[in-house]
Parts: C-alpha cells; structure tokens; sequence
C-alpha cells in the first residue's frame, strides 16, 4: 500500500522532470534564477539542495544536468 506522503513525493518527482524538461527544450539560456523559479513552489527539501549547487556558472549546462541528477 503507498502512503500519502509517498505519493505525493511521487508527484513532486515527476512534476519537477516534466517541469526541468520543458525549460531544458524551450529555453536557451538556461540561468539560475529559472531554476529557482521552477523550484519555487516545490518542496522546501529541494529548494535547499538547489541552494547549494550555486556553484554553478549561468551557462554551465553540464553542471546544470549533473547537479540535477543529484537532486533527483
């Protein structure tokens, strides 16, 4: 049986990957401050992993995808 909680980390996960494809697709520039917008009405747990990959250079795109399969 699939507790609520699970299912809705379930739907967070894949409504982030939907979300992260779609920007990946349709924006060239991918910067920061899109990726906090993505994140912005996610789980709070996220948006801290997402904190600490600021690391990143704006149009790094490899260390965007790598940092994302981290938080994924």
């Amino acid at each position: 049986m699939i507790t609520e909680s699970l299912k809705q980390l379930l739907l967070i996960g894949i409504t982030a990957r939907v979300i992260i494809y779609f920007f990946f697709q349709h924006v060239r520039r991918f910067t920061l401050r899109h990726l906090f917008f993505v994140f912005k009405s996610l789980d709070s747990m996220l948006l801290v992993k997402v904190t600490d990959c600021t690391f990143w250079k704006r149009r790094n795109r490899s260390a965007i995808k790598l940092c994302l399969r981290f938080i994924m």
